[in-house]
């Protein structure tokens, strides 16, 4: 059965949202509805770090156009591109649609943003009063089983 990335993004953000949510109940919650395992994992990575981006892009920040995923068996890879990840890319254009259309919703949309690491460096930076122009964002480290990487295209 083929799965619509973009939807199964929509129909899960409401699953972020609960103030008792955890990685692992989110998680829970995909398999339940029969999401293969390494796309029920980078739905929990990729989506908040693609909401929390696309709500960032008014600051102007470089983030890093890779990532290095810390794979369960203690394996790293590094210098993955953001540009591969068939579920970071769907869920930004998602973030950055809501937002153009003026639809984004601090209490909801927000609140899976707010899951991403990034957001909460840069938001308690600019808290302690730290000038954007100083900002450097190293590359996030990714961990889980997103499954092989690179991704080979569906033939």
């Amino acid at each position: 059965m083929a799965m619509d990335i973009n939807q199964l993004i929509v129909d899960f953000l409401p699953h972020f949202v609960p103030q008792e949510a955890t990685e692992e109940s989110v998680f829970e919650i995909l398999i339940e509805q029969q999401v293969p395992y390494a796309l029920a994992t980078q739905i929990i990575l990729f989506v908040p770090v693609a909401f929390g981006r696309a709500y960032m892009r008014k600051f102007d920040l470089d983030f890093p156009v890779t990532f290095i995923l810390n794979h369960p068996d203690n394996t790293t890879i590094e210098g993955l591109p953001f540009a591969d990840e068939p579920v970071y890319n769907a869920a930004y254009e998602l973030g950055v649609t809501i937002i153009d259309r003026g639809e984004w919703q601090d209490d909801f949309h927000f609140e899976v943003a707010s899951w991403s690491s990034e957001m909460n460096v840069v938001s308690q930076a600019l808290v302690e009063g730290y000038p954007l122009q100083s900002f450097v964002l190293q590359e996030l480290h990714v961990n889980g089983d997103i499954g092989s990487r690179p991704i080979s295209p569906l033939i």
